[in-house]
């Protein structure tokens, strides 16, 4: 199935062939009308059409409605109104200007289809700029996620100093209960077993105090570096979004210097085409001109050559004549001599 802004070439039984873009599609019928670059129409039959180029998916929609605005053929009417449509301001002018072009050659058009298609690319990356840029407006979570982290930490290093410090507090108290114990020892040797076995609890005891002091240590220190590591993160995201606004600056600045260069070439190009349409007829005056110069040309050399021929028949006469009056000459003089002698 073809769509609509499909470049196809057709080619009928008849030998006849050609190629063109495809306006509107029959499913029902199996047949597609086709203009060409001149402006013309035909329907084809879908057995006697052959895919050239398909459009881009993302600019199909504008191709539809310029093939299907530019042509104008009383027996097959596609016209669209381009102010119901949804398109830019600046593609509803490019696609008039091509249907004030036609019609128009082969190379042009195609030239003019794929600046239809860089036209739709300049606004679909602005519509994924004005996107970016509203995700880009909005609260960073990963910022916010960052900080709550970092204050969850901070709060757990602070619990851990507090236990550390009670920690030490009853180890101190342990300490001086083992000295009374030691002391006791020393005076009640009858409770020395009872000592023992509370010495005994006392050690076990602190070792395990000591034990989970290193662990309370390993675990502050890797709290340490988790929040050395969380800002160094949470200062490369500010840096990526300081680099994103930049960018964001840069895309808008080239967006608009884009828009202004488009707007010159379409002016330029319009200039042109005036020219162009001056010179055609400037032309046009010069070959007629060309045409009266060489008429008149030709009546001169005929004029020329009938003078020739009239001066050849003077000559001819004049040689005549002198003949004749040669020999008159001759015989008065022998007459007057004949005179002379008698």
């Amino acid at each position: 199935m073809f769509i609509v802004g499909d470049e196809v070439k057709w080619i009928e039984l008849g030998g006849e062939e050609d190629s063109g873009w495809v306006t509107r599609v029959i499913p029902d019928r199996e047949k597609a009308w086709i203009i060409h670059p001149d402006g013309t129409f035909k329907e084809v039959a879908f057995g006697d059409l052959h895919l050239v180029a398909p459009f881009p998916a993302s600019s199909r929609a504008v191709a539809a409605i310029c093939v299907q605005s530019i042509g104008s053929d009383p027996n097959f009417d596609t016209t669209v109104n381009l102010d119901e449509t949804e398109l830019q301001k600046e593609q509803k002018s490019f696609i008039e200007s091509m249907r004030r072009s036609m019609p128009m050659s082969r190379e042009m058009f195609v030239e003019h289809l794929g600046r239809l298609i860089d036209l739709q690319r300049v606004f679909d990356q602005i519509m994924n700029l004005e996107e970016e840029i509203e995700v880009l407006n909005r609260p960073d979570k990963n910022v916010n996620w960052l900080n709550q982290q970092r204050r969850e930490n901070e709060n757990t290093i602070e619990n851990l100093n507090e236990d550390i410090r009670e920690l030490r507090a009853d180890k101190s108290e342990l300490e001086e209960k083992v000295a009374q114990l030691e002391s006791m020892n020393a005076k009640f040797v009858g409770s020395y077993k009872q000592f023992l076995e509370q010495k005994e609890l006392l050690v076990n005891t602190s070792q395990k105090l000591d034990d989970q002091k290193k662990m309370l240590e390993r675990q502050l220190a890797d709290q340490k570096a988790l929040t050395a590591k969380l800002t160094e993160t949470g200062g490369n995201q500010e840096a990526f979004i300081a680099a994103l606004s930049t960018q964001k600056s840069d895309l808008q600045r080239e967006y608009e210097d884009t828009k202004s260069l488009f707007r010159e070439e379409i002016r330029r190009r319009e200039n042109c085409d005036i020219k162009i349409a001056n010179l055609e007829k400037t032309n046009a005056d010069l070959l007629s001109q060309l045409e009266v110069m060489v008429s008149a040309n030709r009546e001169l050399q005929q004029g020329f050559r009938e003078w020739r021929i009239q001066n050849q028949d003077i000559f001819a006469q004049l040689k005549n004549l002198s003949s004749r009056k040669v020999p008159n000459l001759s015989s008065g003089d022998g007459g007057v001599a004949g005179t002379l002698g008698a």
